[in-house]
């Protein structure tokens, strides 16, 4: 056989030549497009995660102002892209966060014209107050999404800065009504990495005080500040507060506007209504290196003495040094002298501040002190920083100093009969008085206060008016619901031990029960004034007694209706008037009711979810030291109830019970139990013992009569404190954050629906703790069907299961150790829905030891993003290469879209262009929008790679009518080469979600609105 002409193997080798080609071209596609999608998706997901966490860091900063405490928030700087087996990523995508200007004394904000009263005004006298404060500021690097914002924090608010426009992603919390809160930010803090960072933010200055201010007489309350946002959008944020025409009774900013420049920042103005007083909280926060202390910046007085006492005598003079944010200075020198040629003695001329800033100096008089007016001179001033204060003598003291006090006692001679002695305050306690008798509190709030004083004179005294002007003059109430008589049934009650005093008004025609109350400020004389009084009170020598005010309520006139008040921390202007040998005297005290004493600072039962066996946890905080041994009794008659069922712990577990050991009471009773704990070593007072429960069964959401009262009783003193809980799937204090679950599609089967949830900024979720998810509202034959659905852990951690999954729908999440900025991510596939008839729904979320949250989810088609509705008519047009669909404006402003982003993947084609109409075009609105190429394709095509598209003619829709829908044309796709375009051809096209592998994103930006995202995938 002749085979010198057979040429065969050269086939077969140019097939192994073409397929290796074919395989080199296949790779590079989809590094050239299938990686940087994905990437860029990544890189995408991530700068949301980011957004969350400077929500959480503004939270930690915000929430200083009132005393909160220090906190430290992770903020994941960078990413990771998943690893590959022949593809190549480029380098992991890094952030930073910075501090801009906190160290820059040039960078401030800036109250004016606020005048306060006594020497608090020596510093708050009107003059131009100024704070160094700036920015925190998260920058991304990112290697594809190019469009990502920067994302700042500045004065309370934090927001994402975009090329052409600045978005919030929190509100504001500068004002509120008549509160002002201003919070600083110091420090230096400079950090860049792919990795993750920790943020400690550190109280400076804080506390629970408001200071009172007014305007000037002349010119209003301000308060200017550099940000970058403009006064427009400032205005937006205080849209709440704003009420230029002074006609809204609970908004009180008359104008905002642009003042100056420093650099990239406006300074903006923030003017307020003259003739309001204003509470002023402030605080200063640090963060990073380069964190400066503040000083003492003046002294006020917080207990005068006496003005006038005897040869022989003594008063005591109260005095609370405050720095320049009005919050207290401990370890502070303050000297004391009597400036008279013949001067009376202290029995400390020098003494420090404690942990209050307060000080106490004790004036005696003896036999060769002259009877004359005495001027006593208290100062914080130092001739050399570390040595002691400058004795204050009458040559160099300046009482108009803000660091300089004066106070004036005149001594009189013992000849004169005056007696010795004085009436001293001994505690101030903010109450409530657990009313049995319907007096109109059984909602716990502290909001009556108890007075006690001691009588050192060596007489009896006689107790004749009382005088009481709050610091926050919106205390305008003072009312106690009663027929009786007794110290908490009537506004005023002085327990005298020789006689009782008590006086009950009827001012109030509405707000409560009946008439009832009395207008603050007031000076009240007890055996005159109210509806029904007695004799004034009468109390023996050295003997001590209460006056019990009860209870403090904010009163609106206009609606005729009364908020309780938390007294606690709230400071009191009291004036006592007494006569001793028919001599009178008066004396003022400046009081801030404290937790009562001998029981408990906090106490807390954690709310359930409905329908689940699950976890509870009782805690309670004791205010003094509760000894071993000493049984505290918690109350839970009131949630148990079988039948019908609300909350049974007949089989629940005692799990815990920190420090001590817990048993039931009762337990089998169908309609009452307890439980009791003993501690097995004294516990100290501010120790939480944490109480934790198993297998506690919460009824169905109609079956529930919220909200449960739990009683915590003090065996050792009496004392108890009454907290509630509620069976609901609604928001409570559930320490979670970023709670979602996704819609569902009307009438589709086989869906995946996503629950996400994170720890509260600061907490963690510990190993082996529970979440419950109710999901049994929604399910229904015309609802939602979870009864063949399967749950997975597809983010964070953790395990999960049905605990329900009949007519009750019910989860149980597991952690193996989340923490702070984590997001648990729970996927739930073979969901069918029907109709949806009775969207939304809502879900609860309760952790064992937390409260409850609640979200809700619809079924239904259309679906609304920033006031965007999706109307649905997607289809691929006649070339089965273009993405079409309707939209319409919800909203109540005009919507207008500026541009476009538009991403394929998974295949498709990924340039669009069109040589008739336009590529892309949303018209039918008020006005119609465009972005139109013409020419070679290859040049011009645009790009599906979600690169930014500022459209050639904005679209804008209009809010009714016609002009408020659109039709929405995105093509064609294909692929350009030369002046030839090759269409691709869609096989059709569904909407889906973005937890679905989608094929096309179609991003619109609207302008001041944020993004509308709309998925799609190819069928």
């Amino acid at each position: 056989m002749d085979l010198v002409g057979d040429r065969r193997a050269q086939s077969v080798q140019v097939g192994a030549v073409l397929l290796f080609a074919v395989l080199v071209v296949a790779f590079s596609s989809y590094q050239a497009f299938v990686v940087p999608q994905q990437n860029e998706e990544i890189e995408f997901n991530h700068n949301q995660r980011v957004h969350t966490q400077m929500q959480d860091l503004r939270n930690a900063i915000v929430s200083q102002v009132g005393g909160g405490s220090s906190a430290s928030v992770s903020v994941t700087l960078g990413t990771n892209y998943p690893s590959r087996a022949v593809a190549v990523n480029p380098g992991p995508p890094s952030g930073s966060l910075r501090t801009n200007g906190t160290v820059d004394a040039s960078k401030d904000l800036t109250l004016s014209n606020a005048v306060a009263s006594g020497e608090t005004g020596d510093l708050w006298d009107g003059s131009p107050r100024r704070y160094n404060t700036g920015t925190l500021v998260y920058e991304p690097n990112y290697n594809l999404y190019g469009s990502a914002p920067t994302t700042y924090y500045e004065h309370s608010v934090a927001y994402n800065q975009f090329r052409s426009d600045a978005l919030p992603l929190s509100g504001q919390t500068l004002v509120e009504g008549r509160r002002i809160s201003l919070v600083a930010l110091n420090g230096s803090l400079g950090r860049s990495s792919s990795g993750t960072t920790t943020v400690d933010v550190e109280p400076v200055s804080q506390s629970t005080r408001t200071v009172t201010v007014t305007d000037d007489g002349t010119n209003p309350v301000s308060v200017s500040l550099l940000t970058r946002l403009s006064p427009t959008q400032v205005q937006g944020l205080l849209d709440e507060e704003y009420d230029p025409g002074g006609t809204d009774p609970d908004a009180y900013v008359t104008s905002v506007s642009k003042t100056g420049e420093n650099g990239p920042f406006n300074n903006v103005t923030i003017a307020f209504e003259s003739g309001v007083d204003y509470r002023l909280q402030m605080a200063k926060v640090g963060v990073g290196s380069r964190v400066t202390d503040e000083e003492d910046a003046y002294v006020t007085v917080v207990d005068s003495g006496d003005a006038t006492v005897t040869q022989s005598g003594e008063t005591e003079i109260v005095l609370e040094v405050r720095d320049a944010y009005n919050n207290p200075v401990e370890g502070v020198t303050v000297e004391a002298s009597d400036n008279s040629s013949s001067p009376g003695s202290f029995a400390d001329t020098t003494r420090s501040t404690d942990q209050d800033g307060r000080v106490t100096f004790t004036y005696n008089t003896d036999g060769p002190t002259a009877t004359t007016p005495h001027q006593l001179n208290f100062t914080t001033t130092e001739a050399i920083t570390g040595d002691a204060a400058v004795t204050p003598n009458l040559g160099s003291f300046d009482a108009g100093d803000p660091k300089n006090v004066t106070r004036t006692v005149t001594v009189e001679s013992e000849s004169t009969g005056l007696p010795a002695g004085s009436v001293s305050l001994v505690s101030a306690l903010a109450k409530d008085d657990d009313d049995a008798d319907g007096d109109g509190d059984a909602n716990t709030v502290p909001g009556g206060v108890d007075l006690s004083f001691q009588n050192t004179y060596n007489k009896e005294i006689t107790v004749t008016d009382i005088d009481i002007r709050p610091a926050d003059t919106t205390i305008d109430a003072l009312a106690d619901e009663s027929a009786g008589i007794g110290p908490t049934d009537n506004e005023y009650y002085v327990d005298g031990d020789v006689q009782d005093a008590y006086v009950d008004f009827s001012q109030f025609s509405s707000g409560f029960s009946g008439r009832d109350g009395v207008s603050l400020p007031r000076e009240t004389d007890l055996d005159i004034d109210g509806r029904i009084n007695a004799d004034n009170a009468r109390v023996s020598a050295g003997t001590t007694f209460t006056a019990y005010l009860y209870e403090f309520y904010r009163y609106d006139e206009g609606s005729g209706t009364a908020s309780n008040v938390d007294m606690r921390g709230e400071q009191l202007l009291v004036s006592l008037t007494y006569t001793v040998d028919s001599v009178v005297y008066e004396r003022t005290y400046t009081v801030s009711p404290a937790d009562t004493s001998g029981s408990f600072s906090s106490t807390r039962a954690t709310g359930l979810v409905p329908n689940a066996k699950q976890e509870q946890t009782l805690t309670f905080t004791p205010s003094t030291t509760l000894p071993a041994g000493t049984t505290v009794t918690i109350n839970l008659d009131d949630p148990q109830t079988v039948s019908p069922l609300q909350v049974d712990y007949g089989s629940a577990s005692i799990a815990s019970a920190g420090g001590g050991s817990a048993t039931w009471v009762s337990q089998s009773d169908d309609d009452r139990t307890r439980i009791e704990y003993t501690p097995s070593s004294d516990v100290a007072a501010g120790t939480q013992v944490s109480i934790r429960l198993t297998d506690v069964i919460a009824g169905d959401q109609s079956d529930q009569s919220n909200p449960y009262s739990v009683p915590f009783t003090r065996a050792d003193t009496g004392n108890t404190v009454t907290d509630d809980f509620s069976v609901t799937r609604g928001a409570g204090t559930s320490a979670l954050d970023s709670v979602s679950v996704d819609d569902l599609d009307p009438n589709t089967g086989s869906q995946t629906q996503q629950i996400s949830f994170s720890p509260t900024s600061g907490t963690t979720l510990p190993n082996g703790e529970t979440v419950y998810v109710d999901l049994s509202n929604a399910q229904g034959a015309d609802d939602v069907n979870y009864g063949s659905a399967s749950a997975t852990v597809a983010g964070g951690g953790g395990s999960v299961q049905f605990l329900e999954q009949g007519s009750d729908v019910v989860l149980q999440y597991t952690s193996d150790g989340a923490t702070d900025g984590d997001i648990i991510t729970l996927e739930l596939t073979g969901v069918s829905t029907g109709s949806g008839a009775n969207s939304p729904y809502t879900v609860g979320l309760s952790r064992s030891d937390a409260d409850t949250a609640g979200t809700t989810f619809a079924v239904s088609s259309p679906s609304v993003q920033n006031g965007i509705r999706y109307e649905g008519g997607l289809t691929t047009t006649g070339s089965n290469s273009a993405v079409q669909f309707e939209i319409s404006n919800s909203d109540s402003n005009f919507a207008r879209i500026q541009a476009v982003s538009i991403t394929a993947r998974n295949g498709v084609s990924g340039e669009i262009y069109n040589d008739g109409p336009r590529e892309i075009d949303i018209s039918g609105g008020d006005s119609d929008g465009y972005e139109d190429v013409d020419g070679n394709p290859t040049s011009r095509a645009l790009s599906a790679d979600g690169s930014r598209i500022d459209l050639d003619q904005n679209a804008v829709l209009s809010t009714t009518g016609g002009g408020s829908s659109a039709v929405v044309f995105v093509g064609q796709f294909g692929t350009a080469s030369g002046n030839t375009f090759t269409q691709y051809d869609f096989t059709g096209l569904t909407k889906v979600t973005s937890s679905d592998n989608w094929d096309v994103r179609v991003t619109i930006e609207l302008q001041n609105r944020g993004d509308v995202v709309y998925y799609f995938q190819e069928t």
